[in-house]
This record gives structure tokens, sequence and C-alpha cells, in this order.
């Protein structure tokens, strides 16, 4: 199950297990959404360089005013040899499900989507879009909750004492920073960047996962 890199032919699994990087950063974005403006600019603010490890947790289109956009935005930085980790959100299997009809995808675009994983694993993380269901005999198999799931129960045992960070579920920005002061055991990292006129959301952000900072920029898209 281990990844070193994401490439547009890397054959579909649920997921990969990540081995930590001794060179650069580690970090996360979640929910994008259409907004590539807001995307590149978050990208200029980290600095990204080629010995970090970015990963992304889904949900790159819809709802925002560039969805093909962000998905090219990620096949080139891919293509430039960064070290990009996307996930499948339920936006992108909602793209899945239509795939063969829909003619403004090009075949690198769909070969994209087809292959995005559920889940990475890391030496003390497990990343995923929704969340992970504990009830199923292996909710590492559970499509439908890894792409949907809004409430999760933790099980130390389930997930190896390991911190879940997920997407999906909008929270403000003041109850993320308190997730992340706590080093709660589910952390939500959504901020609902498309929802740029709310008080506490409307950002993109972005977490380094060894220093617990927080990256955030908030929405520049012209959205009616």
């Amino acid at each position: 199950m281990s990844l070193q890199r994401f490439e547009l032919n890397t054959p579909f699994k649920y997921g990969h297990f990540v081995p930590k990087n001794d060179k650069g950063r580690r970090l996360v974005i979640p929910d994008i959404h259409g907004c590539k403006k807001t995307f590149e600019k978050l990208l200029e603010e980290i600095q990204l360089s080629k010995e970090d490890y970015l990963f992304l947790l889904g949900d790159y289109v819809n709802k925002g005013p560039d969805s093909i956009g962000v998905i090219d935005k990620i096949i080139e930085l891919i293509e430039e040899g960064y070290n990009i980790f996307p996930l499948r959100g339920n936006h992108e299997q909602i793209w899945i499900d239509k795939i063969k009809t829909n003619k403004k995808l090009t075949e690198k675009q769909k070969n994209f989507l087809r292959n995005l994983p559920l889940f990475y694993e890391l030496d003390h993380f497990y990343l995923v879009h929704g969340g992970f269901d504990v009830r199923q005999t292996n909710p590492f198999l559970d499509t439908k909750s890894m792409l949907t799931a809004r409430y999760m129960n933790y099980d130390a045992r389930t997930f190896q004492n390991k911190m879940i960070i997920h997407g999906h579920t909008t929270m403000s920005l003041p109850v993320i920073e308190a997730q992340l002061k706590e080093k709660r055991s589910i952390i939500s990292l959504d901020n609902g960047c498309v929802y740029r006129n709310s008080l506490y959301e409307g950002n993109l952000v972005c977490l380094n996962l060894d220093t617990f900072e927080l990256h955030i920029q908030k929405n520049v898209e012209c959205i009616p």
C-alpha cells in the first residue's frame, strides 16, 4: 500500500501508505471547490517546493467558478514533478459516475479522476475526504463513508491511535483552530472556501502536519 507520490497513471486503490518526508514539509489543503485563483494564491503563500508533500483532501470541483482549472492546476503540478497526493471527494465521484457522457473532459482529466484514492495513511495520521465508519467490518473499504460521512466516532484500536484529518464538513475558523490547538483525534479542515461572505468561513486553509501551523487564504474569486 506504499506510494511515493501520485502519478497520473497510478492505478486506483482504496488507500496508500505514504512514508515520512525527511526533506520537506507535509502540507494538507481541503476542499478547493473550483476556486483556482484562491488555490494558486495559497500555493504562493506557502511557497510550495518540490521537496514538500502536498496532500489534497478532495472536492476540487463544483460550487466555484473554475472546476476544470483546478483539475488542470493539480495535473500541472504533478507533471512538473511536485509531490502531490490528491484524494477523491464526493464531488469528484459525481463527475466519475458521469464520466462516459462528459465530453468536456480530456482523457488526461478523466484518467486523473478515475485513479484518485479514498484515503492516505501516514505515520501518525489518516487523511480522508469525508470520514470512516468504525461500525463497518473494514472501515477502509467503506466507500460511501470515506466520501460523504459528516460525523464519525473515533476508535483508537482501528486507527492505531493516529489522528484523522478530513474535509467535507465545513467548520468555522475558530473551531478549526481550537481542534488544532487541542490536537483532537479528529480534525476537520474545511472552512468553506466558497462561502466568502461568511464571517468565520470563506477561507482556503493549509495545515503543516509537522508543526501544526495553519496558513489561511481568503477567497479571491469573483463569485456572484
